[in-house]
């Protein structure tokens, strides 16, 4: 174990995560991934349909996101030519005369359920092997089509996903380290099973873009932005002040290190109108995040912080938060 490992002290929660956008996946196509702490394999069907699942073969190890190929709705080892099922079985061993049993067996190869919902492929993991215990959110702006194609930003990050999630409820820190100061917001926090939602009512926020959606007289915008997680892979907020959708996704790739996403999208009719104002507030959230960044990458997980009535949510949050944690 790393010394960053052991400064986190917490397993890989099991949920859905993000593991890539359905457009940079073609049909036919293979690409090696490492999530989960596992090396892995993501590929399309020629029928369209994309899956994920272990990256070595269990007859001699080949790594099939390194030549391996689809074939139909299989996947074909480079080593020796096994064939495997999308529901993992080896369904042809080219020299053999009898595929042996347990490679028959569905589950030969691990593969993990894979929902494809709106631009992006998500993947269920548990380290058990367990099905789905909760469902995806659906996007239904994105699924309206009235919305545009997200704008995307990515960062492979130090840290573990529960500590990039505590944020959303960790208020304190806005002033410090994003120098909100001037900003009046108040937070109102709700748990429902694998459901997190928080209201942060903003106060008096200047706005130096012509064309923003602000008061006459005072130049400011005001409202309520609504950030909701379902699991630990999956989380977004809307109106900032106008109509805009900023999905945040973040998947293990390690205990110590994830890969978090964003992708923004707003309405189709208002976004030649709002896009200065869009800019900006993009801009903002990207920076706010690589302000965070250096602090998620080098502080430690404390199990037992001391806390006050100032910190808001965070306890009830980390509460919540432990149903993800095999016991």
């Amino acid at each position: 174990m790393s010394e960053r490992s052991a400064r986190i002290g917490l397993p890989i929660p099991f949920g859905w995560y993000c593991v890539g956008y359905g457009d940079e996946l073609a049909a036919g196509q293979v690409q090696p991934l490492r999530y989960f702490g596992e090396d892995l394999v993501l590929y399309r069907s020629t029928d369209g349909v994309a899956a994920l699942a272990s990256a070595f073969c269990p007859h001699l190890g080949a790594n099939l996101g390194h030549g391996g190929r689809v074939d139909d709705t299989g996947l074909r080892c480079p080593f020796h030519g096994w064939c495997f099922g999308p529901d993992g079985a080896a369904v042809e061993i080219p020299y053999a005369s009898k595929i042996p049993p347990r490679a028959a067996r569905a589950g030969c190869l691990r593969h993990y359920p894979v929902v494809e919902r709106s631009e992006f492929l998500f993947a269920w993991y548990h380290p058990d092997g367990a099905a789905p215990s909760f469902e995806l959110a659906p996007f239904e702006e994105l699924e309206s089509g009235r919305w545009t194609p997200c704008q995307r930003r990515r960062w492979e990050i130090r840290t573990h996903v529960q500590e990039t999630g505590e944020n959303a409820v960790d208020t304190a820190h806005f002033a410090v380290v994003h120098n909100t100061g001037g900003i009046e917001t108040t937070t109102e926090v709700t748990f429902e099973g694998p459901r997190r939602t928080s209201v942060i009512h903003v106060g008096h926020q200047r706005v130096d873009v012509e064309g923003a959606i602000a008061e006459k007289d005072t130049d400011t915008v005001l409202g309520a932005i609504h950030s909701v997680s379902v699991g630990p892979g999956q989380s977004w907020a809307r109106n900032f002040g106008i109509d805009l959708l900023m999905i945040g996704l973040a998947t293990p790739i390690e205990v110590d290190r994830l890969d978090l996403r964003f992708a923004c999208s707003v309405p189709l009719d208002k976004a030649e109108e709002h896009a200065a104002i869009t800019d900006l507030i993009l801009a903002n959230a990207f920076e706010q995040i690589e302000q965070d960044i250096p602090i998620w990458e080098q502080k430690r997980y404390e199990a037992r912080p001391i806390l006050c009535d100032g910190d808001g949510a965070i306890g009830r949050y980390r509460k919540w938060f432990q149903q993800f944690y095999v016991e």
